[in-house]
This record gives structure tokens, sequence and C-alpha cells, in this order.
């Protein structure tokens, strides 16, 4: 008897056409598509792909209850807040605004009142923005903070324009003095409006790259994760990528492999948690704010790149770049209508930038077997490795964990951590940075073996003698200063501050971004500064030196070359009620 083999269709490949990734590249500025999802949610796309998060929750269940009577949201341009107000009036009145409707007013289920403003920085009918915000504020001016009014006013406006609306007024009110307190101050420790049914939020300090809240001991990504879904359309019921599979362009198509790494089981959270270290390394740096426009146009050119499907199809020869080239090249092909604070902060940290000699030489093998252009591909292939290889990859070539790091920020988990450190994890942390503050000088060995930070002092006079001072451990310390806490509002720190508390109630404090927090870490294990410009990094770090350094100074160590094990140390002491001067030799 013969066996019969199952037949299997085969798949006819032909030009295909996928209505999604036009509406994906209309988010990105610098794509022919882009530039038209810049107002809210007045697109079937923006509303599909809209994320709500903590804070959305929060605010609608706290209007439903009546519990609040003025929501103001401030912030950068591009931060959502339109969008924000759209949202929140559709979960609490099944009705929603678009953009041009600035002004609207709609009843709750409770019987209060809602009235908007969905664009507070703009006139509208014949009145100015002034006018408009004179009008909408003008029930808060007066009245007792305890009573409750039977509406609630919600407003979205830049903080620009806020200032300029305060700053044109003729008077000052308890109301506009706690406007004027929440747009000025740094979110640190600050006391809450001066009413409790005020809810005055800055968007600045938000963090959708994932962040803290009110509970929170881990820095999530669930905003940007369920960004990603949403492009991808996983909420919908048909597949919007259902065509790409019959495409005939489909070998080159960079939108598609994206679309397929990021549903894969096992590279997609990978790849999403690596973005993500990216992403947050970016926030952390504390150079930018990322603002929704901003982080939405980022991940569409980063997945989606520029062309879509008919570009692929007129031109047979075009080969986008991949999703791990536009993420962090800055030049090349891959950099081509490259544009935004965000792509150009990742470029900043691109691996390529990184070396590991046994890491380069595997993928050099790998490119050589591939037949691939070793000069060039080498840094595509570091940065595909830093998105998609495991533990397991690098385990094999005997190399640790963090062998594939993004560009200074080997250290970016540790900075991360510092919020919810424990004590003694913190106080190790301030050690090392201690440690790598006192190596920037040129110090022996023997400085070291003292318990306390030793600081170089310089005299006027060069000479072979190192002269330094010993400062106690335990008048360091380090902490995150977090943004003050708004229930529901995700907040990341983007500096840690080490504090030395002196004698006679001294206090210096020394913020540390990302970058000098790397480079302190380095210095401390040994690393040594080449000529690369680091003024700008260190030029709070050297008056800090400087501050402590000379208070309180009554002993001074120093050593000679020529007797290297041994230090000599020159200290005042009171005896017989005189200040004596003492110098002693130890052998160190």
């Amino acid at each position: 008897s013969s066996t019969e083999m199952p037949t299997i269709a085969a798949i006819t490949l032909s030009p295909q056409i996928v209505p999604r990734l036009a509406a994906l590249l209309s988010a990105y500025p610098g794509s022919r598509h882009g530039n038209i999802e810049t107002r809210g949610l007045d697109s079937r796309f923006a509303e599909e792909t809209y994320v709500e998060t903590n804070l959305d929750v929060t605010l609608q269940r706290e209007i439903q209850n009546g519990q609040v009577d003025l929501v103001v949201l401030f912030g950068n341009a591009g931060d959502g807040k339109t969008a924000f107000l759209q949202n929140l009036t559709q979960a609490v009145t099944n009705d929603r605004p678009t953009s041009q409707q600035r002004l609207w007013d709609r009843r709750l289920s409770s019987g209060r009142m809602l009235r908007l403003n969905l664009d507070g920085s703009a006139a509208f009918q014949g009145k100015s923005a002034n006018d408009l915000l004179d009008e909408f504020f003008k029930p808060f001016h007066i009245g007792d903070e305890h009573a409750t009014r039977p509406f609630t006013h919600a407003l979205a406006i830049n903080s620009g324009k806020m200032l300029e609306w305060l700053e044109q007024r003729t008077s000052e009110t308890p109301f506009t003095e706690s406007l004027r307190a929440s747009l000025f101050d740094d979110g640190v420790d600050v006391a809450p409006p001066l009413n409790p049914r005020f809810r005055l939020i800055d968007l600045n300090f938000r963090s959708l790259v994932g962040g803290y809240d009110a509970r929170g001991t881990e820095v999530g990504t669930q905003f940007l994760n369920n960004l990603l879904d949403r492009f991808l359309g996983s909420q919908l019921q048909s597949d919007q990528w259902s065509q790409c599979q019959r495409c005939s362009a489909q070998h080159r198509c960079s939108a598609w492999a994206s679309v397929r790494t990021l549903r894969d089981a096992k590279t997609g959270p990978r790849v999403r948690k690596k973005l993500g270290d990216a992403l947050q390394a970016s926030h952390l740096r504390g150079e930018i704010h990322i603002t929704a426009r901003e982080l939405r146009a980022a991940l569409v050119y980063i997945f989606f790149g520029m062309h879509d499907c008919q570009e692929l199809h007129d031109n047979p020869e075009l080969k986008p770049a991949a999703y791990w080239d536009r993420a962090f090249s800055a030049a090349g092909v891959a950099s081509e209508g490259r544009q935004g604070e965000l792509l150009a902060e990742l470029a900043h940290f691109d691996p390529a930038l990184e070396a590991d000699s046994i890491l380069d030489r595997h993928l050099l093998l790998y490119l050589e077997k591939e037949g691939a252009d070793a000069f060039n591909g080498l840094a595509s292939a570091r940065r595909r490795a830093f998105f998609e290889w495991d533990d397991d990859h690098l385990s094999e070539l005997h190399l640790p964990a963090d062998s594939l790091c993004m560009h200074g920020a080997k250290h970016l988990d540790r900075f991360r951590r510092v919020p919810v450190m424990t004590e003694d994890d913190r106080s190790a942390l301030c050690r090392d940075l201690c440690l790598g503050i006192a190596k920037l000088e040129d110090l022996p060995e023997v400085a070291f073996r003292s318990q306390g930070l030793p600081l170089r002092v310089t005299p006027r006079t060069p000479t072979e003698s190192a002269f330094w001072v010993l400062k106690p451990w335990d008048r360091f310390s380090l902490v995150a200063p977090l943004p003050r806490k708004v229930e529901g509002l995700e907040v990341l720190h983007t500096h840690v501050l080490l504090t030395y508390k002196g004698p006679k109630s001294m206090n210096e404090r020394l913020p540390i971004g990302l970058e000098l927090f790397h480079l302190l870490l380095a210095l401390k294990d040994g690393a040594q500064l080449t000529s690369v410009a680091q003024e700008g990094v260190f030029a709070h770090l050297d008056l800090f030196v400087q501050r402590i350094a000379q208070e309180d100074v009554r002993e001074l160590h120093a050593w000679h070359p020529e007797r290297e094990e041994f230090v000599s140390s020159v200290r005042i002491e009171l005896r017989n009620g005189r200040q004596t001067l003492i110098r002693e030799d130890a052998n160190a």
C-alpha cells in the first residue's frame, strides 16, 4: 500500500496594503503621513490607541463621587492633556467632545455639572484666552475651602500660559497663590493645594516610561506595554496584520518584522523590557521630559519606520533598517528622517559605543559566516544582541549578564532602584560614590586604608607629596528625591542627592545625575578618565569637594613617594587651654 503525503496549500504572495501601518505612521511627524494626530482623541486611531493610566481611573472615580471641584492639568505641549480630559469626559458622561469644542458643559448622573476647557492656552469664539480663564476661575477666588460646590471644573493648559495669566493679574487671592505654588515648586516635599477639593496636577512630573506610584515598590512599564499592544491592535477583534502573511514584500518589510518580534512569546517580552530600560535611561538622564506625543512618535519610528506598504511595492530595492538600528543609530541609513528629543537621547545610550573583545569576536565570526560587512555590521549586531539575547547566550560565551549594556548605563538598575533600596544597600552605594569622588584626584593607595573618605588638598606650590583630609563616613547620606505623590500619578526621579552633614549645622548637597553616577562608580572600580571633556559633568562636584574639604580642617595627612608605607599627620589639639600642633608618623 502507498502512503499518501498530505497536501499543503501554497500561499500565493502578492502586493498587499495594510491600513494599520499608514495609521501608525501618522503619529510620527517626520514621515510624509505624519503630524495629523496632534489634537486629542479626534481621530479613530488616536481613540483606539489611547491608554488609560491610574491617574485616569483615580480622577474618574473622584469626579463621579463628587469629591473634586477643580482639576487643572498643566505641563508642556504634547503631554496629552486634551486627550486626557476627552477620555475622562467619555468615562463620566458617556459623551466625548472634540477638541474644537473648547468649552463644554454636561450634567453628571449625580446631578453635578461638569464644565470643561480643553485648551486654556487658546482663544475661542472671539474671546481671548485670558478672558476665558478669568471667567473659568472666577468661582474659586472667594469661598470656603471646605464648601462643596455643585459643579466640577476641569482645565487643560500649558504651563507658560498659566504663568502669563497669573502675571497679568493685579491682585492675589488664596486661589492664585495655590496655582502659583503648584506651578513653581519642584514637586518634592511640597504641601498639597490649599483646598483639598482641588487637583492641581503638573504632568511634567509624570513618567510614562515607568515609575513609582503611591503604593509601588518597583518600576513597571505598564503604560509602555499597553501602548505597544494598542499599536499592534491586540485589543481589536480582527488581526490588523493578517495581510502581511500574503505580502510579496514581507521579507524586506521592517514593520512586519517588528510585529512578529513583539508578538513572539519568547523574544517579545525581552525586547519590550530592553526598550523600557532605554526609555527610562532617557528619563533618568534628566535632560528632557518625555511627553505622550514624543513617546508615541518615537515608538512608531523605532518599530514601524517611515515607509508605508505602497512605497515598498513601488521600489523593490527599498529595504528599511531594522528596529534595533532605528532605536539607537544617529547616522547612516537607519537614521533617515530621525527627529525629536527622545530619539536624540536614545542615541547617547547606543550599545554599539561599548566594546567587549570576547563578545565582539563572536559577533564578527557570525557576520563572516553570513557574508555581511563586518566593519559596518558589528554595530548593528551589537544593537540586535542587546535587545534579543538572553542570559543563556552570554553564559555560553562565559560572559557576565552586564556584558551587553547600553553605553554609559551599566549601573542603570542601581540608579533606578535608589528610592526603594534598603538602608544598608543605600549606605553601600553612598560609600561607593564617595570613593569615586576621592579617586578623581591622584591619591596614594595608603590614603584609602583609613576609616573615612580621603579628599585631596592641593597646595599652591607643586610638590611630589600628597596631602589629604579624612571625612567620617557617617556624615554622608544618599537619597533619591521623588516628586510629591499624587494618587495615580507615576513618577521617577532624575537625580540622586549626596548630602554631607558637617558640624556647626553645615549642609552640602550634590545632585548626581545618571551620567555622573556612572562615571563615579567606574572611577571607584579603577577606571581612568581619558582626555574626554567632562567639565560640565563635574562642575557642581568640584565646588562640593572644595567646600567639604576646607570645612573643619583640624587634621592633615601627608605622604611622600620616598616613604611609600608611611603616612604623616598634622593636627591641632587643645592642651592645657592652648592649641598645640602635633605631628605623627605612622606605618600605613
